[in-house]
C-alpha cells in the first residue's frame, strides 16, 4: 500500500485523496503507523528533508508578494519536465 499525502496552504494542511483500496479494513491503522514512522524519521533527520518539492513549496508560502509565484513555479514545472 502507498500513500500521498499533499501539502496544502491558505490555510496551511493536508491532502488526503481515499479510494476504495483504502476503505479495508486496518487500512487506517496502516496509515496511522506509517504517519507516525515518517514523522520520526523527518524529526531525527530533518537535515535529509531540506530539499525537493517540500522546501520548495515551504518557500514558495513564504514570499512575502504571491505575484512572484507564477514564474517560479512555470520555471520548476519546466526544469522538471525537460530532463
Amino acid at each position: 500500500m502507498g500513500w500521498n499525502v499533499n501539502s496544502l496552504q491558505h490555510p496551511s494542511c493536508l491532502h488526503l485523496c481515499c479510494t476504495n483500496l483504502h476503505t479495508k479494513d486496518g487500512t487506517e491503522k496502516l496509515f496511522l503507523m506509517d504517519l507516525k514512522r515518517a514523522v520520526e524519521e523527518v524529526k531525527s533527520f530533518p537535515e535529509k528533508y531540506t530539499s525537493g518539492t517540500a522546501a520548495i513549496y515551504g518557500m514558495a508560502s513564504s514570499l512575502p508578494d504571491a505575484t512572484l509565484l507564477d514564474p517560479v513555479v512555470k520555471g520548476y514545472v519546466d526544469a522538471l519536465f525537460s530532463g
